[in-house]
């Protein structure tokens, strides 16, 4: 939004050819966005798979779920009080899920992870338009079924059906379906 607090447009480059598009520079200085203006929620897909993980257990009753990470945020804020995501959802869905196949298993060592990789049945990249991280790169190369979310970055690497089964980010029966 060029109307925003501390964004401006630069010079307008000249260009040769196609003068139709405008090119130039855009400027930000002490830009804040509201939570509207954001292109997806925070955090990416944590919480979104943890409140699939009843749908999963359900459609796959041996299923074991492993969670690779810290309860760091990367993305977004923090929660109040010092609680933690992951804390917050195990509330939230303490009764919804056999917490006996779920597996948070912290930070992993690369040779771990690509060991826990070549055991999985499924790799899970939830994320909001954003580019693809590593670990769908890995999944992909190990040639692993990635589940992840159809947004563009993601669609223009896997295509749906090709490299990747595609689902809506928000849609934990989907995710489970997949």
């Amino acid at each position: 939004d060029l109307s925003a607090e501390g964004v401006s447009r630069g010079k307008k480059e000249k260009k040769m050819g196609q003068r139709a598009s405008p090119v130039g520079a855009l400027h930000f200085e002490d830009v804040r966005l509201s939570a509207d203006a954001l292109l997806g929620p925070i955090n990416r897909g944590f919480h979104i798979m943890m409140r699939a993980i009843p749908a999963i257990q359900k459609a796959r009753p041996s299923a074991h779920i492993a969670i690779v990470g810290t309860d760091q945020v990367s993305y977004g804020g923090k929660l109040a009080g010092g609680e933690t995501y992951r804390q917050r959802l195990m509330t939230e869905l303490k009764d919804m899920i056999d917490w006996s196949r779920v597996h948070f298993l912290g930070a992993l060592a690369y040779a771990d992870y690509v060991t826990l990789m070549k055991l999985s049945r499924a790799h899970v990249y939830l994320t909001v338009p954003f580019v693809p991280s590593w670990s769908a790169l890995e999944a992909m190369a190990l040639e692993k079924v990635i589940i992840a979310s159809d947004v563009p970055p993601v669609r223009e690497i896997t295509g749906d059906g090709r490299a990747a089964l595609l689902t809506d980010f928000f849609d934990h029966a989907g995710i489970a379906a997949k």
